[in-house]
C-alpha cells in the first residue's frame, strides 16, 4: 500500500535497495505475481541503534 513507506520512514526506517538473496527472491516473486502494478514497492531498513522508539 501507498502509505506504508511514509509511516515507517516517520519512525526512522529508509528506503533500500541493498537486499540479501532471500529478500532479492521475494521480490522477484512479488514481481511475477504482478504486485508491482498497485504501485512502486520498496525494502526498508532501520538501525537497531537508531531511530524512533515510538
Amino acid at each position: 500500500m501507498p502509505w506504508n513507506a511514509s509511516w515507517y520512514a516517520r519512525h526512522g526506517w529508509r528506503v533500500t535497495d541493498e537486499l540479501g538473496p532471500g529478500l532479492r527472491a521475494l521480490v522477484a516473486r512479488e514481481r511475477a505475481l504482478g504486485l508491482d502494478r498497485h504501485g512502486r514497492r520498496v525494502a526498508m531498513a532501520r538501525s537497531v541503534d537508531g531511530g524512533s522508539s515510538g
